[in-house]
């Protein structure tokens, strides 16, 4: 009886005559010519460069001259987003020259752009870490120190 359900378990497993067909293939067209754009608000990566120096430049503005009196007034912003996440850079700026709520905005309208055009056009960074240089007071005037 042993060898008589051995014999019908070698069988099943045997191979057996019928074929396989390997499945059937597809030519995905390489349109190289034209870019390829994902839903999104923007109509094109131009788009999205335009408005976001468009930001930048109401950001710069926001900031003006950024005199100081004393090295306390002069703060550090991040500005923009990453693909991998964090900012991709920093301003400095005076709190006596300076509309804060005005430059958070701002700087929260430019990290919305990026956010929004990392996913549309799937970018990419280098994933490095930037951390916030200090902010100096020198001859007056705040900026990014080293």
């Amino acid at each position: 009886m042993r060898l008589l359900l051995l014999a019908f378990a070698l069988g099943a497993c045997s191979p057996t005559s019928q074929t396989v067909e390997p499945p059937p293939t597809v030519e995905i067209p390489v349109l190289e010519d034209e870019p390829v754009v994902a839903d999104g608000p923007f109509d094109d990566l131009e788009d999205y460069r335009t408005l976001r120096a468009a930001a930048v430049a109401d950001l710069e503005g926001a900031i003006g001259t950024p005199s100081a009196n004393g090295a306390r007034s002069c703060l550090v912003l991040p500005v923009g987003v990453k693909a991998c996440g964090g900012p991709s850079s920093f301003v400095a700026y005076s709190t006596e020259t300076a509309e804060v709520p005005v430059l958070l905005g701002l700087a929260k309208r430019i990290a919305d752009l990026d956010d929004a055009a990392n996913a549309q056009f799937q970018l990419a960074s280098d994933c490095s870490v930037l951390f916030a240089p200090p902010a100096v007071l020198e001859d007056g005037m705040c900026r990014l120190g080293d």
